[in-house]
């Protein structure tokens, strides 16, 4: 079983622990599911403003488009 590094947490943990990402060099994401869901989680709370207008947006051009 390959173990690979979260960047948050500062251990290795199993891959199963990632997720995908094409982009990077071993295919897995950088922060493993655990720590990837409080980063989201925190962000979201911190860009209140941004998700709210992002939400409102889409909902409108999808309106519009119909």
């Amino acid at each position: 079983m390959k173990m690979l590094y979260c960047k948050d947490c500062g251990e290795f943990r199993p891959e199963e622990d990632f997720s995908s990402n094409v982009n990077s060099k071993t295919g897995f994401a950088f922060y493993c599911k655990k720590h990837a869901a409080l980063r989201q989680k925190n962000w979201k709370k911190e860009n209140a403003v941004k998700v709210k207008a992002a939400k409102k947006d889409y909902y409108r051009r999808k309106k519009n488009s119909e």
